[in-house]
C-alpha cells in the first residue's frame, strides 16, 4: 500500500487525466486495476471545440490539439457523489483534474471537487489562464509568484478541512522549478501532498510534410507520451531533491512499459500515471501494462 497525503493507493500505477473527460469516460476504468480514478480537467465551464478532439500519434509520440473537452463542474458535480460512492466500496480515491482561470476559479473548483465527494483535487496548472483582465494568456506553470498567491488561497480556504490537493505542472526551467519548490515550502498550512510532473509539453510543433501543423493548419500542440518521458524524469528528480519528505512526486509522461515505472521510481517518485498508452491502445492497455508493471 503506498501512502500519499490522506489517501491510500493499492499498487503505484494508474490512468492520467485526460482518460475521462466526461462522466461516461469512467466506466471502463471503475474496475480497472487503476489505483485511482482521475476525472477531468474539469473547468468551471462547458468546454468544447469547433473542429472536436484533434489528437495525433505515431504510436510513441502523441500531440493534443483540444485544450480541455469536458462538460463543466456543474455536469460533473451531479455525477461525482455516485462515483465517489462506488469508489470507496472497491478501495480506490477519487481524484479531480480542475483546470481554472484564475486563482479564485481554482479554488472555488476545488471547493466543490472536495464537497461533491473527491478526495485529491489535483490542480492542473500547466495550461493556458488568464491571470487577470490585462494580461496574456499563460499558464501558472510560467509564474511561481502566482502559484504562491494561490496556495496561500488555498490555505485560507482548506486549512484543517478534508482533502488533499496535488499540484500538475508543465516541464520548468530550472529557475522556474526552483521557485515552485520554494513556494510550495512556504505554504506550509495549504494541503498540498504531492507534486505532478509533468503534464504535456506546451506550445509544440508536429509538421507534416506539406507544412501544416499536425492538429490543425496553423495550431500549436501540446506534447506527450515517449519524447516527453526524459523531461519528467529529470522534473521528478529536481524536485525530489528540493521538496520534503511529506510531498509526495507522481511521474507523469511515456509510460509504456515496465522499466519506464521502474525509471520514475527510481528518480523518486512514489506513484505513476500514464495517458497515451491508454489513449493508444484502449482498455488493452490492462491486459499488458499493468500485469507488467505491477510483476513482482
Amino acid at each position: 500500500m503506498i501512502q500519499i497525503g490522506k489517501i491510500s493507493l493499492k499498487n503505484p500505477l494508474f490512468l492520467a487525466a485526460g482518460c475521462a473527460k466526461f462522466p461516461e469516460d469512467t466506466k471502463k476504468i471503475l474496475n480497472s486495476p487503476s489505483a485511482a480514478l482521475v476525472v477531468g480537467s474539469i473547468t468551471t465551464e462547458p468546454f468544447r471545440t469547433d473542429d472536436g478532439d484533434i489528437m495525433w500519434c505515431d504510436g510513441v509520440r502523441s500531440v493534443t490539439g483540444f485544450g480541455f473537452p469536458n462538460p463543466g463542474m456543474s455536469a460533473w458535480e451531479a455525477e461525482l457523489p455516485a462515483l465517489a460512492s462506488a469508489l470507496r466500496k472497491v478501495g480506490k480515491p477519487l481524484v479531480v483534474n480542475v483546470a481554472g482561470t484564475t486563482i479564485d476559479d481554482y479554488v472555488n473548483l476545488a471547493e466543490r471537487s472536495f464537497a461533491a465527494g473527491a478526495d485529491v483535487v489535483e490542480m492542473n496548472l500547466g495550461w493556458p489562464c488568464l491571470l487577470s483582465a490585462a494580461s496574456a494568456r499563460y499558464a501558472f506553470s510560467d509564474d511561481p509568484s502566482a502559484v504562491a498567491d494561490l496556495l496561500k488561497a488555498a490555505a485560507a480556504r482548506f486549512r484543517g478541512k478534508r482533502g488533499d490537493l496535488w499540484l500538475k505542472f508543465s516541464p520548468l526551467q530550472r529557475t522556474i522549478l526552483e521557485g515552485m519548490a520554494s513556494a510550495i515550502n512556504a505554504a506550509g498550512d495549504a494541503p498540498v501532498t504531492a507534486v505532478v510532473c509533468s503534464a504535456p509539453y506546451p506550445k509544440t510543433m508536429f509538421l507534416e510534410p506539406d507544412g501544416s501543423s499536425v492538429v490543425g493548419t496553423d495550431s500549436f500542440g501540446q506534447m506527450s507520451g515517449e519524447f516527453l518521458r526524459p523531461i519528467a524524469l529529470g522534473q521528478v528528480r529536481q524536485f525530489r531533491a528540493l521538496l520534503p519528505d511529506n510531498i509526495a512526486l507522481v511521474g507523469l509522461g511515456g509510460v509504456g512499459i515496465r522499466a519506464h515505472v521502474d525509471q520514475y521510481l527510481e528518480m523518486g517518485a512514489s506513484a505513476v500515471g500514464f495517458t497515451t498508452a491508454y489513449q493508444i491502445g484502449g482498455t488493452e492497455v490492462f491486459s499488458y501494462l499493468f500485469e507488467e508493471a505491477l510483476a513482482s
